[in-house]
């Protein structure tokens, strides 16, 4: 483990327990998460909040009437507070919905009881609205006041900062300018040495040994006579001609004299794996599926997207998978031992790591540590170095 790190670790979840034992207060809240390529509208509320629901106290939702129900909310909330971003008022697909508890050591988690109890039951949902960088400027309209006197505390939360408004039916809409950070890119990956290599010669093996019986057909012409001479010097001119147009269709190719394929040491290997686990990672702060493909395109080769897209989104899904996704923010190296390949430029790379990773939603921040333990191939591919293969060892959670 690299200095410090163990005590970093230890900082990110001691803060991240501070924050999930912020309880929420409110019946009502919004929250506005404002990311790099995402924008996410999330509510979360009491249901006896609505006033349908405020002389039900003592009846209970079984899962029958606890899908019906959050179906009938979904409705009403998706067009409840439009948001304008940049001067365009923005689309937002709904994301979850679900009944909600708080945990003190977890913070918001999904309730599972089979009966809920009207006077307990909280509700929350996600709405979000993919994004090539970060905004500028935010306006929201809160349309959504089940009570005409209640006070609504509404969260803006960025990486740089955040504003906490209370909107009313009389101050319904407030704009917010969002604090100046740069969208993140792909870290620069080292080039390839195998760029500078000399080019390989060709063996055309077929084109040789054609030309080799031209020169025979030819000699033994010379020593024929009358019209044996005559045939033999065209037969040779065939193998001659069939030599010329068969180069280049088989045969094998070499390193020209004093040319061999570099060897990769340990320190350049971790360079390389740590810069372009990273770009995966970073491919996945995107919410667009294609946009991902384009992104995980510069680090993974061909063949091996759609596994490794598999494979990475399911470990950075949080809970049962259709809540916000697990970005990681840190990576932890811990081992990085390349073996040449077998005649081959590149190397197979057996490695460990830990994918420091968090959430935030409904006003709590969750830390997730991934460790992983693979063989990588990686090879250059176009001036570049990729991922050809992975083979995953063991993974888990720490």
């Amino acid at each position: 483990m690299k200095p410090g790190f163990g005590a970093f670790l230890c900082f990110l979840l001691f803060s991240s327990s501070l924050a999930t034992a912020q309880l929420p207060t409110e019946p009502l809240q919004g929250y506005i998460y404002v990311e790099p390529f995402e924008i996410r509208k999330e509510f979360a509320f009491r249901l006896n909040v609505l006033p349908d629901w405020q002389a039900r106290a003592a009846e209970s939702l079984d899962v029958a009437a606890q899908e019906t129900l959050l179906k009938q909310i979904t409705a009403q909330l998706g067009e409840a507070c439009p948001l304008v971003v940049d001067g365009r008022q923005a689309e937002f697909d709904f994301s979850m919905i679900r009944f909600v508890q708080v945990n003190l050591d977890l913070g918001v988690v999904k309730d599972t009881r089979p009966s809920i109890p009207v006077g307990e039951a909280m509700i929350a949902a996600v709405f979000t609205t993919p994004r090539d960088a970060y905004p500028a400027e935010l306006t929201l309209k809160w349309n959504f006041f089940p009570q005409p006197d209640l006070i609504i505390p509404v969260h803006f939360v960025a990486k740089e900062g955040r504003g906490s408004y209370a909107v009313t039916k009389d101050a319904r809409e407030h704009s917010w300018l969002v604090p100046r950070d740069e969208t993140p890119g792909l870290v620069p990956v080292p080039v390839p040495v195998s760029v500078a290599l000399a080019p390989r010669l060709l063996i055309p093996v077929w084109s040789l040994v054609l030309l080799g019986l031209a020169l025979i057909a030819g000699a033994v012409g010379r020593f024929a006579k009358g019209g044996g001479q005559v045939v033999a010097g065209l037969f040779a001119g065939v193998l001659l001609v069939a030599a010329v147009a068969t180069w280049g269709w088989g045969g094998f190719s070499i390193r020209e004299p004093g040319s061999e394929v570099p060897t990769v040491r340990e320190d350049q290997a971790a360079e390389i794996v740590n810069a372009l686990l990273l770009n995966i990672y970073h491919a996945f702060d995107h919410r667009d599926e294609s946009k991902v493909y384009d992104v995980l395109d510069a680090s993974v080769n061909g063949p091996l997207l759609e596994r490794v897209y598999i494979d990475v989104l399911r470990g950075l899904q949080f809970e049962d998978g259709d809540g916000p996704r697990v970005k990681v923010t840190h990576l932890d190296l811990r081992q990085t031992h390349p073996e040449p390949l077998d005649g081959e430029e590149g190397f197979r790379c057996d490695t460990e790591w830990v994918a420091v990773g968090n959430v935030v939603h409904w006003g709590h921040s969750h830390t997730r540590l991934n460790k992983y333990h693979a063989w990588l191939t990686i090879k250059p591919v176009d001036g570049t170095w990729k991922v050809t293969n992975l083979e995953i060892v063991e993974e888990g959670r720490i």
